[in-house]
Protein backbone atom coordinates (compact mmCIF):
# COMPACT_ATOMS: atom_id res chain seq x y z
CA UNK A 1 0.00 0.00 0.00
CA UNK A 2 2.84 2.35 0.88
CA UNK A 3 4.56 1.58 -2.43
CA UNK A 4 1.37 2.34 -4.35
CA UNK A 5 0.98 5.68 -2.57
CA UNK A 6 4.62 6.57 -3.33
CA UNK A 7 4.17 5.77 -7.02
CA UNK A 8 0.97 7.81 -7.12
CA UNK A 9 2.75 10.77 -5.51
CA UNK A 10 5.62 10.59 -8.00
CA UNK A 11 3.27 10.41 -11.00
CA UNK A 12 1.21 13.25 -9.61
CA UNK A 13 4.33 15.38 -9.16
CA UNK A 14 5.43 14.66 -12.73
CA UNK A 15 2.04 15.72 -14.04
CA UNK A 16 2.20 18.95 -12.07
CA UNK A 17 5.55 19.79 -13.67
CA UNK A 18 4.18 19.46 -17.21
CA UNK A 19 2.55 22.84 -17.46
CA UNK A 20 2.07 24.70 -20.72
CA UNK A 21 4.06 27.94 -20.71
CA UNK A 22 5.63 30.35 -23.16
CA UNK A 23 9.38 30.93 -23.22
CA UNK A 24 10.87 33.92 -25.00
CA UNK A 25 14.52 33.64 -26.01
CA UNK A 26 16.15 36.62 -27.64
CA UNK A 27 19.22 38.71 -28.24
CA UNK A 28 19.99 42.37 -28.80
CA UNK A 29 20.39 43.46 -32.41
CA UNK A 30 23.82 44.85 -33.27
CA UNK A 31 24.88 44.56 -29.64
CA UNK A 32 28.57 44.94 -30.49
CA UNK A 33 27.87 48.48 -31.58
CA UNK A 34 26.70 49.30 -28.05
CA UNK A 35 29.26 49.96 -25.33
CA UNK A 36 29.49 47.47 -22.45
CA UNK A 37 28.38 50.15 -19.97
CA UNK A 38 25.31 51.02 -22.03
CA UNK A 39 24.48 47.34 -22.57
CA UNK A 40 24.43 46.83 -18.81
CA UNK A 41 21.99 49.74 -18.52
CA UNK A 42 19.83 48.20 -21.24
CA UNK A 43 19.82 44.81 -19.47
CA UNK A 44 18.67 46.41 -16.21
CA UNK A 45 16.09 48.47 -18.12
CA UNK A 46 14.64 45.38 -19.82
CA UNK A 47 14.45 43.48 -16.53
CA UNK A 48 12.67 46.41 -14.92
CA UNK A 49 10.30 46.84 -17.91
CA UNK A 50 9.32 43.17 -17.77
CA UNK A 51 8.67 43.45 -14.03
CA UNK A 52 6.40 46.44 -14.70
CA UNK A 53 4.45 44.46 -17.30
CA UNK A 54 4.04 41.49 -14.96
CA UNK A 55 2.72 43.68 -12.16
CA UNK A 56 0.44 45.87 -14.27
CA UNK A 57 -1.10 42.99 -16.25
CA UNK A 58 -1.32 40.54 -13.33
CA UNK A 59 0.86 37.91 -15.05
CA UNK A 60 2.60 37.00 -11.83
CA UNK A 61 5.61 34.70 -12.03
CA UNK A 62 8.53 33.66 -9.87
CA UNK A 63 10.92 34.13 -12.78
CA UNK A 64 12.75 37.25 -13.86
CA UNK A 65 14.13 38.15 -17.25
CA UNK A 66 17.68 36.80 -17.29
CA UNK A 67 20.65 37.52 -19.54
CA UNK A 68 23.25 34.97 -20.58
CA UNK A 69 26.02 34.53 -23.14
CA UNK A 70 26.68 38.26 -23.33
CA UNK A 71 23.71 39.70 -25.21
CA UNK A 72 21.15 36.88 -25.07
CA UNK A 73 18.20 36.75 -22.71
CA UNK A 74 15.34 34.47 -21.74
CA UNK A 75 12.11 34.90 -19.85
CA UNK A 76 9.11 32.76 -19.02
CA UNK A 77 5.48 33.81 -19.43
CA UNK A 78 3.15 31.75 -17.26
CA UNK A 79 0.16 32.75 -19.42
CA UNK A 80 1.21 31.59 -22.94
CA UNK A 81 -1.41 33.68 -24.70
CA UNK A 82 0.28 36.85 -23.39
CA UNK A 83 3.71 36.04 -24.86
CA UNK A 84 3.32 38.02 -28.08
CA UNK A 85 2.17 41.12 -26.19
CA UNK A 86 5.15 40.77 -23.82
CA UNK A 87 7.61 40.48 -26.70
CA UNK A 88 6.20 43.47 -28.56
CA UNK A 89 6.06 45.54 -25.36
CA UNK A 90 9.75 44.89 -24.65
CA UNK A 91 10.70 45.74 -28.22
CA UNK A 92 8.66 48.95 -28.03
CA UNK A 93 10.38 49.91 -24.77
CA UNK A 94 13.78 49.20 -26.29
CA UNK A 95 13.15 51.28 -29.40
CA UNK A 96 11.70 54.13 -27.34
CA UNK A 97 14.74 54.18 -25.03
CA UNK A 98 17.25 54.87 -27.80
CA UNK A 99 19.17 58.07 -27.09
CA UNK A 100 17.82 58.52 -23.56
CA UNK A 101 20.59 59.48 -21.16
CA UNK A 102 19.01 58.00 -18.05
CA UNK A 103 17.25 54.66 -18.42
CA UNK A 104 16.47 54.54 -14.69
CA UNK A 105 13.73 57.17 -15.00
CA UNK A 106 10.13 56.24 -15.76
CA UNK A 107 9.65 56.68 -19.54
CA UNK A 108 7.03 59.27 -20.41
CA UNK A 109 5.32 60.01 -23.69
CA UNK A 110 7.13 62.83 -25.43
CA UNK A 111 5.17 65.89 -26.52
CA UNK A 112 7.42 66.10 -29.53
CA UNK A 113 7.65 63.74 -32.47
CA UNK A 114 11.28 62.68 -32.75
CA UNK A 115 12.57 62.03 -36.23
CA UNK A 116 14.39 58.69 -36.28
CA UNK A 117 15.78 59.21 -39.77
CA UNK A 118 18.49 56.69 -40.52
CA UNK A 119 19.18 55.92 -36.88
CA UNK A 120 19.17 52.24 -36.03
CA UNK A 121 17.06 52.15 -32.89
CA UNK A 122 17.75 49.55 -30.24
CA UNK A 123 15.86 46.36 -30.94
CA UNK A 124 15.90 42.64 -30.21
CA UNK A 125 15.19 39.39 -31.98
CA UNK A 126 12.71 37.28 -30.02
CA UNK A 127 11.59 33.70 -30.47
CA UNK A 128 8.50 32.46 -28.62
CA UNK A 129 8.22 28.77 -27.78
CA UNK A 130 4.92 27.48 -26.37
CA UNK A 131 4.77 24.03 -24.82
CA UNK A 132 5.45 21.89 -21.77
CA UNK A 133 7.57 22.99 -18.85
CA UNK A 134 8.90 19.68 -17.53
CA UNK A 135 11.48 20.91 -15.06
CA UNK A 136 11.00 24.02 -12.94
CA UNK A 137 14.18 25.41 -11.44
CA UNK A 138 14.69 28.59 -9.43
CA UNK A 139 16.04 30.18 -12.59
CA UNK A 140 14.48 30.34 -16.05
CA UNK A 141 17.89 29.62 -17.58
CA UNK A 142 18.20 26.27 -15.79
CA UNK A 143 14.56 25.21 -16.20
CA UNK A 144 13.67 22.85 -19.04
CA UNK A 145 10.92 21.50 -21.24
CA UNK A 146 9.62 21.57 -24.80
CA UNK A 147 8.81 25.29 -24.63
CA UNK A 148 12.48 26.06 -23.88
CA UNK A 149 13.72 23.79 -26.69
CA UNK A 150 11.35 25.27 -29.27
CA UNK A 151 12.22 28.83 -28.31
CA UNK A 152 15.98 28.28 -28.50
CA UNK A 153 15.90 26.35 -31.76
CA UNK A 154 13.67 28.90 -33.46
CA UNK A 155 15.97 31.76 -32.46
CA UNK A 156 18.94 29.90 -33.97
CA UNK A 157 16.99 29.46 -37.23
CA UNK A 158 15.92 33.09 -37.55
CA UNK A 159 17.48 35.16 -40.34
CA UNK A 160 19.41 38.31 -39.52
CA UNK A 161 16.59 40.58 -40.73
CA UNK A 162 13.88 38.73 -38.77
CA UNK A 163 12.88 39.90 -35.32
CA UNK A 164 9.96 37.72 -34.25
CA UNK A 165 8.85 34.08 -34.45
CA UNK A 166 6.50 31.66 -32.68
CA UNK A 167 6.69 27.87 -32.54
CA UNK A 168 4.09 25.86 -30.65
CA UNK A 169 4.31 22.28 -29.46
CA UNK A 170 2.03 20.06 -31.53
CA UNK A 171 1.86 22.46 -34.48
CA UNK A 172 3.69 20.94 -37.44
CA UNK A 173 6.32 23.04 -39.21
CA UNK A 174 4.53 22.65 -42.55
CA UNK A 175 0.98 23.02 -41.25
CA UNK A 176 -1.45 25.73 -42.27
CA UNK A 177 -1.48 27.00 -38.68
CA UNK A 178 2.30 27.51 -38.62
CA UNK A 179 2.09 29.25 -42.01
CA UNK A 180 -0.53 31.56 -40.51
CA UNK A 181 1.73 32.26 -37.52
CA UNK A 182 4.65 33.08 -39.80
CA UNK A 183 2.65 35.34 -42.11
CA UNK A 184 1.00 37.36 -39.34
CA UNK A 185 4.25 37.82 -37.45
CA UNK A 186 6.16 38.95 -40.55
CA UNK A 187 3.49 41.56 -41.21
CA UNK A 188 3.49 42.69 -37.58
CA UNK A 189 7.28 42.74 -37.42
CA UNK A 190 7.47 44.93 -40.52
CA UNK A 191 5.31 47.51 -38.76
CA UNK A 192 7.36 47.39 -35.56
CA UNK A 193 10.65 47.83 -37.40
CA UNK A 194 9.24 51.03 -38.89
CA UNK A 195 8.35 52.63 -35.54
CA UNK A 196 10.00 55.90 -34.60
CA UNK A 197 10.97 56.58 -31.00
CA UNK A 198 7.74 58.53 -30.40
CA UNK A 199 5.61 55.80 -31.96
CA UNK A 200 7.44 53.19 -29.88
CA UNK A 201 6.71 55.16 -26.72
CA UNK A 202 3.01 55.23 -27.54
CA UNK A 203 2.96 51.57 -28.60
CA UNK A 204 4.48 50.47 -25.29
CA UNK A 205 1.86 52.46 -23.39
CA UNK A 206 -0.99 50.99 -25.48
CA UNK A 207 0.32 47.43 -25.16
CA UNK A 208 0.51 47.81 -21.40
CA UNK A 209 -2.83 49.66 -21.05
CA UNK A 210 -4.89 48.71 -24.14
CA UNK A 211 -8.10 50.19 -22.70
CA UNK A 212 -6.64 53.62 -22.02
CA UNK A 213 -8.40 56.14 -24.27
CA UNK A 214 -6.82 58.98 -26.21
CA UNK A 215 -8.63 61.39 -23.89
CA UNK A 216 -6.96 59.72 -20.91
CA UNK A 217 -3.55 59.88 -22.59
CA UNK A 218 -4.05 63.57 -23.38
CA UNK A 219 -4.96 64.31 -19.77
CA UNK A 220 -2.11 62.23 -18.32
CA UNK A 221 0.70 63.43 -20.57
CA UNK A 222 -0.55 66.76 -21.87
CA UNK A 223 -0.31 65.67 -25.49
CA UNK A 224 -3.06 66.76 -27.93
CA UNK A 225 -5.31 63.96 -29.15
CA UNK A 226 -4.47 64.91 -32.72
CA UNK A 227 -0.80 64.11 -32.03
CA UNK A 228 -1.68 60.82 -30.35
CA UNK A 229 -3.99 59.87 -33.22
CA UNK A 230 -1.31 60.72 -35.79
CA UNK A 231 1.28 58.57 -34.02
CA UNK A 232 -1.15 55.65 -33.68
CA UNK A 233 -2.13 55.71 -37.32
CA UNK A 234 1.44 56.29 -38.53
CA UNK A 235 2.72 53.33 -36.52
CA UNK A 236 -0.35 51.16 -37.22
CA UNK A 237 -0.54 50.62 -33.47
CA UNK A 238 -4.22 49.64 -33.52
CA UNK A 239 -3.36 46.87 -35.98
CA UNK A 240 -0.62 45.62 -33.64
CA UNK A 241 -3.08 45.61 -30.74
CA UNK A 242 -5.57 43.64 -32.87
CA UNK A 243 -2.83 41.11 -33.64
CA UNK A 244 -2.19 40.65 -29.92
CA UNK A 245 -5.91 40.29 -29.22
CA UNK A 246 -6.16 37.61 -31.91
CA UNK A 247 -3.30 35.55 -30.47
CA UNK A 248 -4.68 35.91 -26.95
CA UNK A 249 -7.94 34.35 -28.12
CA UNK A 250 -6.36 31.77 -30.42
CA UNK A 251 -3.60 30.28 -28.26
CA UNK A 252 -5.88 28.95 -25.46
CA UNK A 253 -7.86 27.00 -28.08
CA UNK A 254 -4.66 25.23 -29.20
CA UNK A 255 -3.31 24.30 -25.77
Amino acid sequence: MIHILCIFAIVNTMNMEKKKVAVITGDLVNSRQISIEKRREIYAYMEWSYSCFVIQRGCFTDFKLEFFRGDSFQLLVENPEMALRVALFLRARLRAAYGRKNLQEEPLLSKYTQKSGNKKLWDARMSIGIGDMEYRSKSVITSDGEAFVLSGHELDKMKSNERLSIKMQGVDECSLMQLQFNTLLRMGDALVQGWTEAQSQLAAECLLFPNKTQQALEKEYGIPQTTISRRKSGGHIDEILSLCDYFEKLIPTLL
